[in-house]
């Protein structure tokens, strides 16, 4: 009896587009609101504080329709929302700042000044 031999099939080989098709392309940024540097991801998270309240990441997430993310912190460190501890609620509640509700009334300005 004949020996049955294994065909094996390979993939065919395809080009490494990573490699042969290197283009620079300009990055995209967010829309920044002129004069306040705040980015337009940003603005989301300072209008779902808005109304005053303290909110948790968790629930700014939720209102801006974005998962959890790092945009917290530079509003933090700009001074325009503020991180503190609330009775009753594990973890950190977040409130805008006076400084933040100006940034957010700036960034509406020029939205209307742009149209």
């Amino acid at each position: 009896m004949a020996a049955a031999t294994k065909t094996e099939t390979k993939a065919p080989k395809t080009a490494k587009t990573a490699k042969t098709a290197k283009t620079k392309e300009p990055a995209t940024k967010p829309a920044k609101a002129e004069k306040t540097g705040v980015q337009g991801n940003q603005l989301d998270s300072l209008k779902a504080l808005a109304d005053g309240k303290a909110r948790s990441h968790n629930e700014i997430a939720a209102k801006t329709g974005r998962d959890k993310g790092n945009l917290l912190r530079p509003l933090a460190e700009a001074g325009l929302i503020k991180q503190q501890v609330e009775e009753g609620v594990r973890g950190f509640v977040f409130v805008i700042t006076a400084a933040g509700k100006m940034a957010l009334e700036a960034a509406a300005k020029s939205a209307k000044s742009a149209k």
